[in-house]
C-alpha cells in the first residue's frame, strides 16, 4: 500500500492522482505478465514521467518496470533504477557511539 495521504484540493493534485490512477488501471487491463506492485510502480513510474527530463533514463527504469518477474527483482532493480534517475539516495544511519 502506498500509504495514506492528505492533499489539498488543486487540479494538479486531481490530475497527479488520476494520472497514477489510470496508470494502475492500464497495466491491470492490459494484464502483462510482468511482476508489478499494483500502487507502488505505477507511483514510481508517474513520478518518472513527470520530474525526469531524459527520456534515455525514463526507458530504462521502465524497460525494467516492464521486465519485473517477481518481488526481489522489482526491489533490487525498477526500485533501485527508480531512486538513482529521481536522484533519491537511501541515508545511512550513523553508528550511535557509546
Amino acid at each position: 500500500m502506498a500509504g495514506s495521504y492528505l492533499a489539498k484540493n488543486t487540479l494538479f493534485v486531481h490530475d497527479f492522482l488520476m494520472e497514477w490512477a489510470n496508470y494502475t488501471s492500464n497495466q491491470l487491463f492490459n494484464q502483462k505478465k510482468a511482476y508489478h506492485q499494483d500502487d507502488q510502480g505505477p507511483l514510481h513510474q508517474v513520478l518518472i514521467n513527470r520530474y525526469v527530463s531524459s527520456a534515455s533514463n525514463r526507458n530504462i527504469c521502465e524497460q525494467v518496470y516492464n521486465s519485473t518477474i517477481d518481488y526481489p527483482k522489482y526491489l533490487n532493480e525498477y526500485v533501485v533504477c527508480a531512486r538513482h534517475i529521481l536522484g533519491i539516495s537511501t541515508r545511512t544511519l550513523a553508528t550511535p557511539s557509546n
